[in-house]
């Protein structure tokens, strides 16, 4: 199975202050580690949004989530699974990647609902076939990527089974301010 890695760096990170992409954590670039995450158990990362050289879209274009998972699965050319996560996820785990790529069966999206109940959308895995549809929600709809999944359908991996993978929540930890970063060094700190 052909998949890809998109990660969105579109956003103003008016919270943090600076572009979130280059933040380093333990001495390496937000973006770097979840590449460097991604690459372990996908074929390819691409980036949506962002300033860095080779985005797929440029920063200004990319006006919410929805729009980057739309730009991102448009580009997953050849792709039979897409791994989307957002840029302020710096402490994704490899094998967070792996067990919902391994879930993924061809046309619902895998997404792990954190102990809240909160299904987390931008470190879940989605079908190209999506594209389309995801214009669409976000276009004409004014939707997001949670009434997306609603209206294609989802497969939740739920608390108990992702904390059987010792996955604490660190995979979907948005880091989005300086706070938050120290945050999530104390609780997670090392990858």
């Amino acid at each position: 199975m052909r998949t890809i890695g998109i990660i969105t760096a579109g956003g103003s990170s008016s919270r943090m202050g600076t572009d979130k992409a280059e933040i380093e954590v333990e001495g390496v670039a937000m973006i770097d580690r979840i590449a460097d995450t991604l690459l372990a158990h996908v074929d390819e990362v691409l980036v949506v949004g962002g300033n860095r050289p080779g985005s797929l879209v440029d920063h200004d274009e990319i006006q919410g989530p929805l729009a980057g998972l739309a730009a991102g699965l448009a580009a997953a050319d050849g792709a039979d699974a897409v791994f989307f996560s957002a840029v302020d996820h710096p402490f994704l785990q490899a094998e967070t990647v792996r067990r919902l790529i391994n879930r993924f069966e061809g046309s619902s999206a895998v997404v792990p609902v954190d102990r809240e109940g909160i299904r987390q959308v931008l470190c879940a895995v989605y079908s190209p076939i999506w594209a389309e549809q995801a214009e669409f929600e976000g276009i004409t709809l004014k939707g997001n990527v949670q009434s997306l999944i609603e209206r294609l359908g989802y497969t939740p991996i739920e608390p108990r089974e992702w904390e059987g993978w010792e996955e604490d929540g660190r995979s979907w930890f948005s880091v989005d301010s300086s706070t938050r970063l120290e945050d999530g060094l104390r609780r997670f700190g090392g990858r």
